[in-house]
């Protein structure tokens, strides 16, 4: 999962970046995500259950939820799976999710309303707009 992060897979290319909204800022920055093994439980961000096919609350299928830092990976989730387009990787997607980030389909049924709609990639079903 931190290679397509870091941008070390044959999908992500290249690391993501922070820029500074105006040209005039020269802040720039890379993002870079690693796994740090602690002591204790306590002492963790995340508490990830590595589980079996077919096991825990998503029969082996990858999940984060950044608000409580909890979430599941599954046994094979060491590599991308292509299992919605190719060269797609669930647990990478979903350790967005644990880094806060929201998903960004393009659908009204994604965000609850009939005002907004996330831009982005849909899932399975073709983009809708607001009206």
């Amino acid at each position: 999962m931190a290679a397509r992060f870091n941008g070390n897979d044959a999908i992500s290319l290249s690391r993501g970046e922070l820029l500074a909204k105006k040209a005039t800022d020269k802040l720039k920055g890379q993002v870079v995500y690693f796994v740090q093994p602690v002591a204790n439980a306590a002492s963790a961000h995340f508490n990830l259950q590595v589980v079996r096919p077919g096991a825990g609350a998503l029969g082996g299928r990858a999940w984060m939820q950044g608000l409580n830092g909890t979430g599941e990976l599954g046994e094979n989730s060491n590599a991308p799976e292509s299992s919605f387009s190719p060269g797609s990787y669930i647990a990478a997607h979903e350790l967005g999710h644990g880094d806060s980030l929201p998903d960004e389909y393009n659908t009204l049924r994604a965000t609850r309303s009939r005002r907004t709609a996330r831009t982005g990639t849909p899932p399975r079903s073709p983009p809708r707009t607001a009206g």
